[in-house]
């Protein structure tokens, strides 16, 4: 199963390309930038899900986020 989520980024100050790249030193994969294609939604990001990934998993990239966002 898929669990897609959009993630807006307007209040951070940073583009969805700068959270990316930082979220990759975390070795994470960011979310896939939606600002070009659907501008309406601001800064946002496509996050996807699945079943291979764990609680832990989330909640890693729920920190991540929240560090390389301020």
């Amino acid at each position: 199963k898929f669990k897609e989520f959009v993630l807006n980024v307007d209040g951070t100050g940073k583009t969805v390309r700068q959270i990316n790249q930082a979220l990759l030193t975390h070795g994470i994969f960011g979310g896939l930038d939606l600002t070009a294609s659907f501008p309406r939604l601001g800064r946002s990001a496509l996050y996807c899900v699945t079943e291979i990934h764990t609680g832990a998993d989330i909640a890693r990239l729920a920190e991540a986020l929240k560090e390389v966002t301020q």
